[in-house]
């Protein structure tokens, strides 16, 4: 059987794009020098909701939200101008011939500077999360 190549080359541009990732820029919102060593921590986006909704992290650690709910969502700094993830698009079935799907859009942010950070959902009033930072 013969195989389309335009088909491949379109499955590999989906996936590509599918997968992006955005990272957060510390500009205000993580603040101070800080020696960096940090580690990382997850958070999910799924059922218009945070989970966990409250995650506590040591200063110089990244958190990453993974959306994997069924629409596009936002991670937005209570606090105007600390941080913000633009949209991040949800899972898409991709056009691969087994049915697999692409993962959703994520976003990192390095928090720097100790205290608690609240972040919400432009999208959906109801969704809310906090991260501290020790």
């Amino acid at each position: 059987m013969r195989r389309n190549p335009l088909v491949f080359i379109l499955v590999a541009a989906v996936a590509a794009c599918s997968g992006s990732t955005m990272t957060g820029l510390n500009g205000g919102g993580g603040g101070g020098g800080g020696n960096g060593g940090g580690t990382s921590a997850s958070v999910t986006i799924r059922d218009y909701a945070f989970s966990p909704a409250t995650i506590t992290i040591k200063a110089g650690s990244a958190v990453t939200w993974t959306n994997d709910g069924p629409s596009s969502h936002t991670v937005t700094s209570d606090s105007t101008g600390v941080f913000d993830s633009g949209m991040l698009s949800p899972p898409m079935a991709s056009m691969d011939p087994y049915g697999g799907t692409s993962s959703g859009q994520t976003y990192s942010m390095a928090f720097q500077t100790p205290g608690t950070y609240k972040y919400h959902c432009t999208n959906h009033a109801t969704m809310h999360g906090t991260v501290v930072v020790q």
